[in-house]
């Protein structure tokens, strides 16, 4: 009991002196505080993968790929994309991580997945994912 009774003095006494001292945190110290913001890692260099079932194009997909002006976007941005069927030999790596189609698997120069998305329903929306990932 007596040990719960310091306890509590003694948060009181930080908390009074927090409020005193204006909370001035650990901008006092000589060195630096960590930023509580870490800057996610960008792949500039990242290639869009598509995925889908082409005999079942969904018709919000269809209009992003056929959009002519993001189509040409990405090559004035020097982003290079592909579209797969699934069941085309060069999609057999990227179809294990497609929840569902068509899928956006976002690959670095590598070929590692560092996104791995249900397809973006507008070229605003995939300007999102690209500026997060790419930073484009």
């Amino acid at each position: 009991m007596r040990s719960s009774k310091l306890a509590a003095t003694l948060l009181l006494l930080v908390g009074v002196g927090l409020i005193v001292g204006g909370g001035r945190g650990c901008e006092h110290l000589p060195w630096p505080s960590p930023s509580p913001f870490v800057e996610p890692i960008k792949y500039p260099d990242a290639w869009l993968v598509f995925v889908e079932e082409s005999s079942e194009r969904n018709p919000d997909f269809a209009v992003l790929i056929q959009n002519k002006t993001w189509t040409d976007s990405l090559k004035d941005r020097k982003i290079s994309y592909r579209v797969y069927d699934k069941d085309q030999p060069s999609a057999k790596s990227y179809v294990p991580h497609c929840k569902s189609y068509p899928w956006l698997c976002v690959v670095d120069i590598d070929g590692k997945l560092v996104k791995s998305i249900a397809a973006p329903k507008s070229a605003s929306a995939a300007n999102d994912v690209i500026k997060e990932v790419m930073g484009k």
